[in-house]
């Protein structure tokens, strides 16, 4: 199988025939070496040619200009053999303006370094053009923040378990200082830094980092069950997909707010005691969340919507589950309850939620409002 290397020295190769040398590593157009108003070129150490900062004509006395940085081969998100992507970057000593792509990437080591992150400089077959932040995963990219500068906009992404299938998030801004200032809040989070210096999952915290991307503060605005379950929502059509066979996934309309929340159900199904609903919902002054295993009956309570999201995906990952869903077996989901209380206490199958391991059934008489609760069964159990 040809690589991205030999793609990349071929489309060079190519190229040299478009140039003529004028002297001192730079280069014009084929036709236009003696036209002083043509352009100048220069060509990186990964063999592309691009536009030189200094643009003077080719006897302007013999002074050899500066060449370009940043254009050898690292490793890259296609390129996942161990090679070190770190080595090479921006040359402190290069003249001029930096570009924007070397703007970011400076911008980038220089907060990370700030809350003491470990970062990289990475590229692909065009060159060094991203930095990430993080220890990592297993493979380059893996639970790490991005950095880069692409199509005129300077952006920040979050790259889940598995970076190979691109960023679970991303944010773009017009600015190097808005940019920035996005970073600066997210990497002085504590639980996202600590989560980055131990190379620990970010799919739980996306939401968490893209607020504090978007102008939220640590101090989030007070969360609302309809808040709450449009994130849920969006959370579980990922989760639902991902699942063998994929799982559809309805808005519904809450009978104790002016929100919706998720229902999961196989592919015309039309029989809600196989239906699985991920619901937040008002709690006192606060926000609870449950999991309605057939609808109007069993409900297990969670204290954040990242156990609720946590113990979907491991419930829809059981065969037994999967076959009342699907109408594969004689059993319905409602007579699972409490199957999958079983399933989520399960002593080897502690949900791990960005490296801390947390029991999934709410412990009885905490925090849960018991009217509220008693409330909120009466309602599910109506719906049946």
């Amino acid at each position: 199988m040809i690589s991205l290397l030999e793609i990349a020295q071929s489309i060079n190769e190519a190229d040299d025939d478009k140039y003529v040398s004028i002297g001192f590593g730079r280069f014009k157009l084929k036709g236009k070496e003696d036209d002083d108003d043509a352009d100048v070129f220069v060509k990186t150490d990964s063999g592309k040619y691009v536009k030189s900062a200094d643009q003077k004509s080719d006897d302007d006395g013999g002074k050899k200009p500066e060449e370009p940085q940043g254009g050898k081969l690292g490793g890259s998100d296609f390129d996942r053999d161990g090679g070190d992507s770190s080595s090479a970057g921006p040359d402190p000593d290069m003249k001029g303006e930096p570009s924007e792509v070397e703007q970011a990437i400076k911008s980038a080591e220089d907060l990370a370094d700030k809350y003491g992150i470990e970062s990289d400089i990475a590229g692909n077959e065009q060159g060094l053009n991203r930095v990430n932040i993080g220890a990592g995963g297993e493979y380059e990219g893996d639970n790490q923040i991005t950095v880069n500068y692409d199509d005129g906009k300077y952006g920040i992404g979050i790259q889940g378990e598995d970076a190979m299938m691109g960023p679970i998030g991303y944010m773009s801004f017009d600015s190097k200082e808005e940019m920035e200032s996005a970073l600066d809040k997210i990497l002085g989070n504590e639980k996202i830094k600590d989560a980055l210096k131990k190379g620990d999952s970010l799919e739980g915290m996306k939401d968490e980092i893209e607020s504090l991307g978007k102008g939220g503060s640590d101090e989030d605005d007070k969360k609302t069950s309809e808040s709450e379950n449009e994130k849920i929502i969006s959370s579980i059509e990922d989760i639902a997909l991902d699942i063998y066979g994929g799982y559809n996934v309805d808005s519904e309309d809450s009978a104790i707010d002016d929100g919706q929340y998720a229902v999961i159900s196989a592919a015309d199904s039309g029989n809600p005691d196989n239906e699985m609903s991920v619901n937040a919902f008002p709690d006192g002054n606060g926000v609870g969340y449950g999991i309605n295993v057939g609808t109007g009956h069993k409900m297990i309570y969670f204290d954040s919507k990242e156990e609720a999201l946590e113990a979907a995906k491991k419930l829809l990952k059981n065969s037994r589950i999967r076959a009342a869903m699907d109408a594969r077996s004689e059993e319905t989901l409602a007579d699972l309850g409490d199957h999958a209380e079983s399933v989520l206490k399960s002593k080897d199958e502690t949900i791990t939620i960005n490296g801390k391991q947390y029991k999934p059934i709410k412990e009885s008489g905490k925090t849960i409002n018991v009217n509220l609760k008693e409330k909120y069964d009466r309602i599910f159990r109506s719906l049946k």
